[in-house]
């Protein structure tokens, strides 16, 4: 009985700190009674699956806004899945800059070292707990489906970091509620 109720506090506390920070998903999703919420990939050969590890399990942790982008006046729709174990954690974000709306289809990325973006270009990043990040300078991102509550595709790129480092992100799918912000 102590046990359950310790578990039971345990995921109210998970949930509400997901909920604090944004994660995107309903209590639902997040125990994996929902819409199916997450991430996946292959980066540089080793599987990567986007979620929070706690005692009882993996909580999918991924979120979709939809931010102002004030270089084109659009918007822009910035995915972005976690992954987290004890003390170190990664995240992949790809985003899509619009100036007329989300139509679903192919995106090829765009280095982002300039610092503009322009209208139909995408974005990708990766980041390691220690903030080293790796900026996307080729690939595709594709948006299978966009409405103004969930989005879900694919994705494969390759990222660098400042020191020339190369990543290589291959057979990603996503799928998230979207929230505005």
């Amino acid at each position: 009985m102590e046990s359950t109720r310790a578990r039971a506090v345990l995921v109210m506390v998970v949930c509400a700190a997901l909920g604090a920070v944004g994660c995107g998903s309903s209590l639902t999703d997040s125990l994996g009674g929902g819409g199916g919420n997450g991430m996946s990939a292959t980066v540089n050969g080793q599987s990567w699956s986007s979620g929070i590890s706690t005692g009882l399990g993996s909580i999918p942790a991924v979120t979709a806004s939809l931010l102002d982008d004030p270089s084109t006046g659009g918007k822009q729709l910035v995915i972005t899945g976690t992954k987290t174990d004890g003390n170190t954690g990664t995240s992949i974000s790809i985003s899509f800059v619009s100036t007329s709306g989300f139509p679903k289809g192919s995106y090829t990325v765009v280095d982002s070292s300039g610092g503009t973006s322009h209208d139909g270009d995408a974005f990708a990043q990766v980041t390691w707990t220690n903030d080293e990040t790796f900026d996307g300078a080729s690939g595709t991102l594709t948006l299978g489906s966009y409405s103004s509550s969930s989005a879900s595709g694919t994705f494969q790129f390759t990222a660098r970091n400042s020191a020339g480092t190369t990543l290589n992100v291959t057979g990603g799918h996503f799928q998230s509620d979207v929230g505005a912000q």
